[in-house]
């Protein structure tokens, strides 16, 4: 889901001021439609201009040439090419016979495919709506029948917007929505996604006294309005879109002939039936999901005969591979993987998620405690709305809703849903292959159904078999959704991808109109926490340490401790836990309860194989039950980690030399070391959603790091650091002790970033001004950056030579007749432009520092400055080229909200998390996001020494938890100023930093009174 936004100006009777007012309120209020991305274009003179970037509408400034005439714009909602890069934002440029500009609202399918069989040039724009663009390239021409192919050539869901170089608008109309006005008076046309989105801009415009016309575009039509207004038309064939919308495998299999007697099936089917077989088990319950899954695809054709959806679907799976199939079978957009969106996530999210889809399902994972239960509850009450159509919204969309949940007990029996329970039923193993699979029987469906008429079709004929099926007083909740779930089986009965037993027990199911949740494993989880609690309490069972004393006895009932677990063998299960059970007498069942409720970690039939001391200095493996620390009630945790985190608390009169406190436990301290003996990484990543308390965490580190004999450097691009916000962290006096403050808006860049200092061969200044200019211009492909080191040459001996002094001086250097220096050359213009009139200081960064106090805030955070993570980006690189030639004294750097930086591997924030350790350079990075996944988040976050976890967004609690071990429970109820972290803290028997997970709160260099706790108490300097 995107939206699309423009004018174009005819009459030229509007003042400039209302139609840039225009452009920013459209767009603003296009993000209801999408947050990830936006952009415009124009014509600038005679030159197609396209500004875009991966920032929300309201965070962009957008500025139009006074004369603009038209103008095209685009709010993206990411659905397939990260944002980041930035080639895949819209619009996108284009040239036929004249230069266009693109964007696209909607989902496309066969972009693949057309790619391959129309031989299209191969691009690094890895989003779908792109080859709409090749296609049109590829007839080298723009025009009505261009369009008209390419129109009929995609599929999908889509309304096209294309701006030519003539300042003409083109329009082609698909499903997606499209509302287009008309100001008689102005000769002015506007236009937006939807009616909604232009009420809510014109609210904030002049235009809204003013009389205007509504311009009807119909699905299958294509507009041109020329510059003077005129207006022609002309249309495509629209096919069946609903076919179009399923986001399949790329293999396509041939029609299935189809029968209406069911008697004819072809060698191709026969085959197609065997790989289903291999790969989801002849169990009932696993192709009852089948039958959902294939019914979403017909809801078209279900509507069509009046019937849609009444029920939700809440299934339970016995285990997180079992999980991982039941989404398998049931997910068809970007079905090639198992990620599905949390149940417990922002309604927004899970809104936008239900907004994508059409002709399928919609599908929700839930591994919520009870707990988290507000947080279900709130997920659960948007998608009854989109159930009973009480959201509001404008648009009807066609889907089934299924919600994965690992404890279907928590769910209320009065919900209009249908409760599975998969426990028992055997794992799929080979996944991929039944994704495989699925997505190819899907395509063929597809295909089958596009041939065939709305009123005589498989659908229409399998319903005749169902017609016994009424509506009565006693099914009226659920009959809906139950006929055309007895309609799919009959299909897939016909297909022999259901046999005569199978369907039995799903329609004996489906009878029942199954509405129970499952709750037995809840219950018995929560007697064996209680039981554990209570021998742990008792002394029944003693503790040791996975590492150290008191060591682990096997002859005794014990457990033992690691990082994240409470470790424990069969015999002391058997023997302590077992006979004081009530709910169950069988090991397996109670272990099998504490895998599904997700209290088991285990690798190999529920156990995991564990080193463990047994005696100083001697290690043994043992095959263990290990449960997450949060199974056992609070005083029994606080037990644990004060025994586990012994070794590494201190109280602050301890200190050793060169001690570094992090996390506060108590009255007791942990930290790492920092001297120059010590190579490790020791850049730190901080995460967290808003408020959790990150921001304070930075402060206290900053006054820390500084104490100890580092120079740090806060960028700050969002006003978190101001004066007024620091006060809030740190008393006056500490604030002006440590802090000072420079203002690029006002004072310029505080260092000369044309520098060529300690370079000593032309290809090093090369080098060192190409990194520079990049981050500038965000240019990041090889290609690109060698058409910047050709221009560089002339730009050195400017600078050799004292003939340019400032950044925007090496503008002149590019030669705009030549395409590819021009683009570069408008890149580094928009960001130069913020520096025009400011002084540039020719100092370098020691000299910068040495000026200020120990802690200095670069500020890009003011009006003036729009450009503000090109500007930091090209300050890190600088600092980065300036600490290889001068290694002491230690610098740290402070960046929060890291998301709108360059990321890339060469970015300067790369660059320095992996090289910078040994120039004495380091990082303290905070971001609301984490990512485990190999994208450009995850491969930075892999090069810090620490992580620190404040609470974190909901969408990111599993992956989390799943990352470090520790539980989703204790992780989704930090409180404010609480974390985890993860690295090397200093460990007192082993005297070094050993890796370690701890949880505390923020270690603060002041105490609540404001008395120093910390800052009179260091001796080493750097």
């Amino acid at each position: 889901m995107c939206a699309l936004f423009g004018f174009l100006d005819c009459g030229k009777k509007i003042p400039f001021k209302v139609l840039q007012k225009l452009v920013q309120a459209l767009a603003n209020a296009s993000e209801v439609r999408g947050e990830h991305a936006s952009g415009i274009s124009y014509m600038k003179g005679n030159q197609m201009t396209i500004y875009k970037r991966p920032k929300s509408a309201h965070k962009m400034k957008f500025k139009l040439p006074n004369h603009t005439k038209a103008v095209m714009g685009h709010v993206r909602y990411t659905t397939q090419g990260s944002q980041e890069f930035n080639q895949n934002n819209h619009p996108f440029r284009g040239h036929a016979d004249k230069e266009f500009a693109f964007a696209h609202n909607g989902v496309l399918h066969n972009d693949r495919e057309l790619r391959r069989d129309k031989q299209l040039p191969t691009t690094n724009i890895e989003t779908d709506s792109y080859v709409a663009v090749q296609l049109i390239e590829a007839q080298k021409s723009l025009n009505f029948e261009t369009l008209r192919n390419m129109a009929e050539d995609v599929r999908g869901s889509f309304t096209f917007t294309i701006l030519d170089e003539t300042n003409s608008l083109w329009f082609v109309k698909g499903s997606s929505p499209l509302y287009l006005i008309y100001f008689p008076e102005l000769k002015l046309y506007v236009y937006s996604s939807t009616g909604s989105i232009m009420k809510t801009a014109l609210k904030h415009s002049a235009l809204r006294w003013l009389h205007y016309e509504e311009i009807a575009v119909n699905e299958g039509d294509i507009l041109r309005i020329f510059p003077d207004g005129k207006i022609t038309r002309d249309n495509f064939n629209v096919a069946l879109f609903f076919t179009s919308r399923f986001n399949s495998s790329p293999l396509r299999w041939s029609t299935y002939d189809y029968d209406y007697d069911y008697g004819y099936f072809d060698e191709e089917d026969e085959a197609y039936m065997n790989l289903v077989d291999m790969c989801i088990p002849n169990l009932w319950q696993y192709k009852l999901l089948l039958a959902i899954r294939v019914t979403s695809l017909l809801l078209y054709f279900y509507g069509e005969t009046g019937l849609k959806p009444d029920q939700l679907f809440i299934i339970e799976p016995q285990s997180e591979s079992n999980a991982k199939a039941i989404v398998t079978i049931l997910k068809n957009k970007n079905c090639n993987n198992t990620a599905v969106h949390s149940l417990t996530e922002y309604k927004t999210a899970l809104q936008k998620e239900l907004n994508l889809m059409n002709d399928g399902m919609a599908v929700f994972r839930d591994s919520s405690f009870v707990e988290e239960s507000r947080h279900r509850t709130a997920g659960l009450e948007v998608l009854l709305q989109e159930l009973t159509s009480a959201n509001g919204n404008e648009e009807e969309r066609r889907h089934l809703i299924a919600i994965v949940t690992d404890n279907a007990g928590s769910f209320s029996s009065e919900l209009p849903a249908y409760f599975l329970s998969l426990n028992g039923c055997a794992d799929v193993n080979d996944i991929q292959s039944l994704q495989q699979a699925i997505g190819e029987f899907d395509s063929s469906l597809i295909n089958l159904l596009s041939c065939s008429k709305v009123d005589e079709n498989l659908v229409t004929s399998s319903l005749a078999k169902t017609t016994f099926l009424t509506k009565t007083t006693s099914n009226s909740e659920y009959y809906k959704t139950e006929r055309m779930l007895r309609t799919t089986v009959e299909i897939l009965v016909a297909y022999r991808l259901i046999s005569a037993n199978e369907r039995k027990e799903i329609i004996r199911y489906l009878k029942s109109h199954c509405t129970e949740g499952m709750d037995a494993n809840l219950t018995i989880s929560n007697e064996f926490q209680k039981v554990l609690s209570s021998c742990i309490e008792t002394g029944r069972i003693k503790i040791a340490n996975q590492n150290g004393y008191p060591f682990f006895k096997l002859d005794k009932p014990m457990i033992f401790l690691d990082a994240q677990y409470i470790n424990m063998v069969a015999s002391t299960l058997d023997r302590c836990i077992m006979p004081m059970m009530k709910t169950t007498q069988k090991r397996n069942k109670l272990l099998q309860a504490l895998k599904v409720s997700d209290k088991l970690y285990a690798t190999n039939n529920y156990k995991r194989n564990v080193e463990v001391e047994v005696a100083a200095g001697i290690m043994e493996t043992f095959s263990v039950y290990s449960f997450p620390k949060n199974i056992l009630i609070a005083k029994c945790r606080e037990k644990l980690e004060n025994l586990t985190h012994a070794d590494y608390l201190f109280r602050t009169n301890e200190f050793p030399d060169g001690f570094v406190p992090i996390v506060s436990i108590g009255n007791k301290v942990a930290g790492r070391i920092i001297d120059d003996t010590i190579d490790e990484a020791e850049s730190i990543y901080v995460s967290g959603r808003t408020r959790s308390g990150k921001t304070h965490f930075l402060v206290q580190q900053a006054v820390i790091r500084a104490e100890s004999g580092s120079k740090v450097i806060i960028f700050d691009q969002t006003g978190a650091f101001t004066d007024k916000e620091l006060k809030k962290h740190l008393p006056d006096d500490v604030i002006r002790k440590y802090f000072s403050r420079w203002e690029i808006g006002k004072l310029g860049l505080p260092v000369d970033l044309l520098s060529l200092e300690h370079c000593t061969t032309p290809s090093e200044k090369k080098d060192k001004l190409c990194d520079i200019l990049a981050e500038a211009g965000r240019i990041t492909g090889d290609i690109q950056k060698k058409f910047l080191r050709r221009c560089l040459k002339k730009i050195i001996k400017a600078i050799d030579e004292g003939k340019i002094q400032s950044l925007p001086e090496t503008l002149q250097f590019f030669n705009e007749d030549n395409p590819d220096e021009a683009e570069i050359k408008a890149r580094l213009e928009d960001v130069f432009d913020d520096l025009e009139g400011l002084e540039t200081y020719h100092q370098n960064w020691k000299k910068f520092l040495n000026s200020q106090a120990k802690i200095v805030v670069i500020s890009t955070s003011t009006d003036g400055i729009h450009k503000s993570s090109q500007l930091i980006d090209m300050l890190l690189a600088s600092l980065y080229s300036h600490k290889q030639h001068n290694r002491p004294p230690q610098y740290m750097v402070i960046l929060d909200e890291i998301e709108e930086l360059s990321l890339t591997k060469d970015a300067p924030i790369s660059t320095i998390l992996r090289k910078g350790g040994k120039h004495h350079l380091s990082m303290l990075l905070a971001s609301q996001e984490f990512s485990v996944e190999k994208d450009r988040l995850g491969k930075l976050i892999g090069n810090c020494g620490q992580l620190v976890f404040f609470c974190p967004k909901d969408a990111n609690l599993s992956m989390i938890a799943k990352h470090i071990g520790y539980d989703k429970i204790t992780l989704a109820r930090l409180e404010q100023g609480e974390f985890v972290a993860v690295g090397g803290f200093y460990s007192r028997s082993q005297s070094k930093n050993s890796l370690t997970t701890i949880k505390g709160k923020t270690y603060s260099v002041t105490d609540t009174k404001g008395k120093t706790n910390v800052l009179d108490l260091f001796t080493w300097e750097g």
